[in-house]
This record gives structure tokens, sequence and C-alpha cells, in this order.
């Protein structure tokens, strides 16, 4: 996958993150990366950006380090950046976040956006996130509040493979020493 993003000289960028369906089924879990296969993706990655390929490999997920679309005292633009609406018009304030805070059968979409309590919890928790991720001991690789309250029950916590990817990446040297 390396060469090919090479020949094209093209930016490539491996998400290492499975989430549970979006109905709560956990089993493609039993395909995550091990710990020792997230190092070694992070050396290799590390060792091509070192070697000059012009900083093309992301070492963090997209995302990791940008703040979403949404105000920048929030982590993400979770229910104030977009939105994510299924076929049935249950509205989610992303992609990931599967907690529905409204249904466009019932109310429009204006409404909701505007009107929400919980959308307007949701914002609220995405500006906990940030001060979450930022009073975090290194650097919080990953954190989504969506897969947080999948995996935890709590969009504040800060599930166990998040909190490995981030040690992993502390263990590894990721700028030249002099």
């Amino acid at each position: 996958m390396f060469e090919i993003a090479d020949r094209f000289e093209t930016p490539f960028t491996i998400d290492p993150e499975v989430t549970p369906r979006d109905n709560g089924d956990r089993s493609p879990l039993d395909i995550s990366a091990s710990p020792d296969g997230l190092r070694r993706l992070i050396a290799v990655q590390s060792r091509r950006a070192l070697k000059g390929n012009g900083g093309k490999d992301a070492i963090e997920r997209e995302g990791d380090t940008v703040t979403g679309a949404g105000a920048p005292e929030m982590h993400c633009g979770a229910g104030s950046g977009g939105i994510a609406v299924d076929p049935y018009g249950n509205v989610f304030p992303c992609v990931q976040w599967r907690r529905p805070v409204g249904n466009l059968h019932e109310r429009s979409l204006v409404e909701i956006w505007r009107r929400d309590e919980k959308l307007d919890e949701i914002r609220r928790v995405t500006t906990e996130a940030k001060h979450l991720v930022e009073s975090w001991e290194g650097t919080l690789t990953g954190f989504c509040p969506g897969v947080a309250e999948m995996l935890t029950g709590d969009p504040l916590a800060v599930p166990e493979n998040t909190a490995t990817r981030s040690s992993i990446l502390a263990e590894l040297p990721l700028h030249p020493v002099p």
C-alpha cells in the first residue's frame, strides 16, 4: 500500500480504529490490530517520515490533532459541524455517535439543529472532550466521544484501545535524535 501511494505521490493514512457495528455488535473488534501490530505500523510510518517522504505518511489518524468542523472550543464537530441521518430519518450527532437526537418524520432538521436539548448536551460533551484530550498526559490520539460511549457507556471515558494507541505512540521515537 505504501508503494502504491509513493508511485502516485499521494498521502497515505491508515486508520487502525475498528469500531462496533451501529447496532452495538462488538464482533468487528475481533479484527483490531494487536498492540504489537500497532507498534509495527507506527514504527514503519515513523521511519518513512524520517526518511523524507515529504511528511506524506500520517502517524496519527485523520482528526487526531485537528479539531473537526465544530467551534474551536470543541474536540470535534459532532452535532455542531454536521450530523448524520439514517434511512429512517433518525438524526445522530455524527456517524460514529449513535445517540439519536431527533427524527425527521417528527420534527424539521432546523428545529432539531436549533432547539434540541439532546443536541445541546452533545455540544457540551464535545467541549468537555477537548479538555479531556488536552489534559491527558502525553498525546491522546484517536479519541472519539461517540466510540467512547459505544464501548464504555460514557462519552468521556477513554476506551482501552485509544489509551493503548496513545501509549504506543509515546514509546516510539517519532523524531530524529540529534
